[in-house]
């Protein structure tokens, strides 16, 4: 609480990444408000920056944080914003694969070794056919070729569920004595699962007229109905 957004530190690839963490990490994953949205100005109250996605204001319109302006100078309750959906995604995977919250098993993580302090891989599940994997790379600048064990025979696939398509390119192939071996882009996060995905609630991805149109010429000059 009381702490400054991410993304007014760091960036949106560095949020995305801790998100598909907490997400899958035991505990409750909490999340800013606003981060769905991409806000990216502090948020902090005790620096003036408070409720930003609550609506617009004249401090938002004022204040540049980015080259086109200021997200937060905006109707910030558009569900078709990348960052928006792929929190949506994040939660309903969270469900659809650790629903059954009453499994000790739940609780259990296990952390291949992987041979690089930059990157992350951790296992867990609520059943033996819900466990999923999640790979990390932290470095900014740099890709890392990651290997670790898996309890996973030779030859099985891993999609990666988050991809909003199951093609090929986004899957592991198991190698001998079940070790994943796979190449992560800088501040790449996969959340890989055996077989294909699991069926997951459906997502508005588009709306007509657009989130924040004009949709109507008001008589008075200068003025404007929007969505």
């Amino acid at each position: 609480h009381d702490n400054w957004r991410m993304q007014a530190l760091a960036g949106s690839d560095e949020l995305r990444l801790c998100l598909a963490i907490i997400s899958f990490w035991p505990g409750i994953p909490v999340h800013y408000a606003g981060d769905e949205q991409e806000l990216n100005t502090p948020g902090s109250a005790l620096d003036g920056w408070a409720r930003e996605e609550l609506s617009v204001s004249m401090a938002w319109r004022s204040l540049k944080t980015a080259p086109s302006g200021n997200p937060s100078n905006a109707d910030n309750f558009n569900m078709t914003s990348p960052s928006y959906l792929y929190l949506q995604r994040l939660n309903a995977l969270r469900a659809a694969y650790f629903g059954d919250f009453e499994s000790e098993q739940c609780d259990v993580l296990d952390t291949p070794a992987t041979g690089s302090s930059e990157v992350l891989v951790f296992l867990r599940g609520c059943s033996d056919d819900s466990r999923l994997v999640v790979v990390a790379n932290f470095h900014a600048t740099e890709a890392r070729n990651v290997s670790f064990l898996t309890p996973w025979s030779q030859g099985s696939r891993l999609s990666n569920a988050l991809a909003s398509s199951q093609h090929t390119g986004s899957q592991v192939r198991i190698g001998a004595g079940g070790v994943a071996a796979l190449v992560l882009s800088p501040l790449e996060v996969r959340v890989l699962v055996p077989g294909r995905i699991k069926s997951l609630p459906p997502a508005v991805v588009s709306v007509t007229p657009a989130h924040g149109a004009v949709i109507k010429q008001l008589s008075v000059p200068g003025s404007r109905l929007n969505v």
